[in-house]
């Protein structure tokens, strides 16, 4: 196998890149037909190799302008960098400006230090260029391996947009690293000297700006610089004076916001703004200690924001409530506040009903503060805490929340008990307790809730849904179709859902609108054929039904005969009655029915009439 020969097969020369000898992989480094990945290995190895390889001018005959696309990103740093230590020309046409960049991101993203060997120092513009773009990316990787003189070099460059782009890297540095190395500053003392705009702007972002910097850049008329300066660690107390006293409320708000400097925050403590001390107040970076300097008798809103700061001691939030304007104690309501049990019920007697309604709005209260809403003396807190047990946030069937709905069911409010009596959660026993309630818009409510639960499980897959709500709570409708207020009975007397024992004494109620809502009905209740299986379970169920909840023939014969008054009513009007228990309802002892079943066959009468069809007395038309 020759090493040399570009006839050698590409697979003898993948085995020979293996050999020990250098001599050997430089052959095959050189050789066109080795294969391009072990090409890329052996010219990171021996980098001058690549140019002595033909395979690269056969590359830009056939493919100009994509060698990049065949040669790694680090066999080109590494060839780069060789030649520059050799003094080297670099060829133009290989290492083009679209070469350059992609190897300097490369060596930015793999971290490769290299890069700062000979590229960093590169007269061609378009390089330096590259690496202060990918340093804005990475500038903790610039920081910690960019030698001093690159530093040095690129402070002095000529060109302004250079310099305003090696400032954003320094306000990243900035920001990125704790302890800056010393060149970081000289180089930000250089570009300050320039009193470019700006670049100003971004040193004006670095926190850790030396003083003579920032004494210069507060005194700018640029706003801003002086707004960007907010963030910086590093005022003499004759800056900080300069910056207190600016004109601009907007600036002093931004540094009541954004600055960490103890200094400042002392000086605008007393700031004439409002809106100044406000911000200040609520600065995370505040110590407990300025804080507490702030005037008890401020505006509540400045109050407020010394409150809800996570640096606010406890006791001086207490005596923020206890001495402060009265409308700080609206701060309890805000969400954003953790409300602990402690501070509520050390300072419960303070908290004006508003506010306690608010704070029945607030979401993960602790469990010892809603239970002492819900059994507030004052009815209003009381009703508030109900509304919240219907909202959104509330509508799991927690323990917590299962017991909350127990205590408003029994609540001595009526306002409070209404609240609840449409809760889903409501059990039987909270059914008949609300149903039986004092008050009739009360017990009107319930028993409408109850037959629109009944409704919604109407088309339910599983038919037995309904059955069991339905046996839960047939008893309730049965008292309450008795119930001395005509509205209650009204809601049954309307509905399709309610037992047809609870219509019956309705069919002839002593209210007339009870009464006619009862016989303005046509459709079977779907009770019907529930109730009558429930008492006669040997009658046969494939004999009862017509459909899901429909009685069959056999049994509307059933109801026609029975003792309940609004059944034979519906019978009489129903198209699958048969003729012959037609005429006997025709003869029903109450007139209601027996008008009814009489305009029936008068109108089956003309129909067959019209069509000249026997009238057959077994016929069931329909």
């Amino acid at each position: 196998m020759n090493a040399s020969d570009p006839s050698t097969p590409a697979e003898e020369l993948s085995l020979l890149a293996r050999a020990q000898k250098k001599s050997v992989q430089r052959a095959v480094a050189q050789n066109p037909n080795t294969p391009l990945d072990v090409l890329n290995s052996l010219w990171e190895k021996y980098p001058d190799c690549m140019l002595a390889n033909p395979i690269i001018a056969f590359w830009e005959l056939t493919q100009p302008g994509h060698i990049e696309e065949k040669i790694t990103p680090i066999a080109f740093l590494i060839v780069y960098n060789h030649l520059k230590k050799n003094g080297e020309a670099i060829p133009q046409h290989i290492f083009s400006s679209k070469v350059a960049k992609k190897m300097i991101s490369n060596a930015f993203n793999e971290r490769d230090p290299r890069v700062f060997d000979h590229a960093a120092q590169e007269e061609m513009p378009e390089i330096r260029a590259s690496i202060i773009e990918a340093a804005k990316y990475d500038a903790a990787f610039f920081h910690d391996h960019a030698p001093d003189a690159i530093w040095e070099i690129y402070a002095r460059d000529v060109s302004s947009d250079f310099l305003r782009a090696f400032a954003r890297v320094l306000r990243t540095i900035a920001h990125t690293v704790n302890s800056p190395r010393p060149a970081f500053f000289e180089v930000a003392r250089r570009l300050s000297e320039l009193e470019d705009d700006v670049i100003d702007q971004q040193l004006a972002q670095c926190p850790q700006m030396p003083e003579e910097i920032t004494n210069r850049l507060v005194r700018s008329s640029n706003h801003g610089i002086r707004h960007a300066l907010s963030c910086s660690l590093y005022f003499s107390e004759q800056a900080v004076e300069w910056v207190c006293s600016d004109f601009d409320e907007d600036i002093r708000i931004q540094f009541a916001h954004a600055s960490p400097n103890a200094t400042v925050h002392k000086f605008l403590l007393k700031d004439r703004s409002r809106k100044v001390r406000e911000t200040l107040a609520a600065n995370l970076n505040i110590t407990p200690d300025i804080l507490s300097q702030f005037d008890i008798k401020d505006h509540p809103s400045v109050l407020k924001s010394v409150f809800k700061n996570p640096q606010a001691s406890y006791d001086l939030q207490s005596r923020i409530f206890k001495e402060g304007h009265a409308d700080v104690k609206n701060v309890l309501h805000d969400t954003h506040l953790n409300l602990n049990s402690k501070f509520y019920f050390e300072h419960k007697s303070l908290i004006p009903r508003e506010v306690s309604i608010q704070i029945t709005k607030r979401s993960n209260l602790p469990e010892k503060i809603l239970d002492d809403l819900a059994s507030h003396a004052d009815s209003k807190i009381r009703l508030a805490m109900a509304k919240r047990l219907g909202n959104f946030r509330c509508w799991r069937a927690t323990t917590g929340n299962l017991a909350l709905l127990a205590r408003f069911v029994a609540d001595p409010d009526p306002q409070v008990r209404h609240e609840v009596c449409r809760d889903p959660r409501l059990t039987a026993a909270q059914f008949v307790e609300l149903s039986r309630d004092p008050s009739p818009g009360i017990r009107g409510e319930v028993v409408q809730h109850m037959l629109t639960v009944l409704a919604s499980h109407r088309n339910s897959k599983r038919f037995s849904i309904y059955r069991t709500f339905y046996e839960e709570v047939s008893p309730i409708f049965l008292e309450r179709a008795k119930d001395p207020d005509q509205e209650v009975r009204r809601v049954i007397a309307n509905s399709v859902d309610a037992p047809p024992e609870a219509l019956n004494p309705l069919f002839d109620d002593a209210n007339p609108k009870v009464q006619r809502a009862v016989r303005s009905q046509s459709l079977w209740p779907f009770g019907a054929v529930l109730d009558f299986e429930k008492k006669n379970p040997l009658f046969g169920t494939n004999r009862l039904r017509h459909g899901q909840t429909t009685p069959s023939s056999h049994l509307i014969h059933e109801f026609t005969r029975g003792d309940n008054a609004f059944l034979r009513y519906i019978a009489a009007q129903c198209l699958r009655t048969s003729l012959s228990d037609l005429r006997a309802l025709a003869s029903d002892a109450h007139p209601a029915i027996r008008n009814m079943a009489a305009a029936k066959i008068e109108i089956r009468a003309a129909k067959l009439q019209k069509n000249k069809t026997p009238l057959s007395d077994s016929q069931a038309p329909g």
